[in-house]
């Protein structure tokens, strides 16, 4: 049942990337996570509502896999968006309590990016189900659901996804809300992640939908 926090935010888990269309065929250079976290999620963006606590180990990284992670069924089979050219993450901790995560996906191109942002929409749709969880017997279940996000990015609304797993009784051991945006010629993917803390509510899954557009802004600041 338990899984380490950074596997958790990774599987579900720049300069300006303005929108100026590069030539067809063309790319951007690999994101440098170490280069581009100044302009990222950072402790201070970390409010009190989203019930994380203190201290924040902070993690910056490149995501293995190099795509947009949107739930793993039954903890067997990872549903993701379309593989990106590069991308950069930073992942905010408490040990195996809690996390906040932001991860950016560089697709080179809007127009790339705009298709497989098409493609999360479409896929998210699979992350809608309730599993037993392998080597559970009937005691452990994981619930997914997806939707359309409350936000939108410059017209596009978000995909926020969510899994949920519980013991037996109903005890919640593991809940983490993920919102993906289209941000320029990125996929950019937010997680809040608890570990045995119950049921995110609804004020902590809306704060992260508030930062997640503040840092949408900052990337392209």
């Amino acid at each position: 049942m338990r899984r380490s926090l950074a596997a958790a935010l990774a599987t579900v888990t720049a300069a300006l990337l303005v929108v100026i269309a590069l030539p067809a065929g063309a790319s951007a250079a690999p994101l440098d996570p170490d280069a581009v976290s100044s302009r990222m999620l950072q402790k201070s963006d970390v409010v009190p509502v989203m019930g994380l606590g203190r201290p924040l180990t902070k993690n910056v990284y490149t995501i293995e896999g190099n795509a947009p992670p949107l739930c793993n069924q039954a903890n067997q089979r990872l549903v993701q968006g379309p593989s990106a050219d590069s991308n950069a993450a930073v992942t905010l901790d408490r040990g195996q309590k809690s996390g906040l995560n932001q991860s950016v996906y560089e697709y080179g191109t809007r127009a790339a990016a705009v298709e497989a942002f098409a493609a999360v929409e479409r896929r998210a749709k699979q992350c809608k189900q309730t599993n037993v969880l392998p080597g559970s017997g009937q005691k452990a279940t994981q619930l997914l659901t997806f939707g359309p996000a409350a936000v939108q990015f410059k017209g596009v609304p978000g995909v926020w996804t969510r899994e949920i797993n519980s013991q037996s009784r109903g005890k919640v051991v593991f809940d983490m809300y993920s919102l993906n945006l289209l941000v320029g010629s990125t996929i950019q993917q937010y997680n809040l992640a608890f570990f045995d803390a119950g049921r995110t509510a609804d004020v902590q899954r809306s704060s992260v939908d508030t930062l997640a557009l503040d840092l949408a802004k900052r990337w392209q600041s």
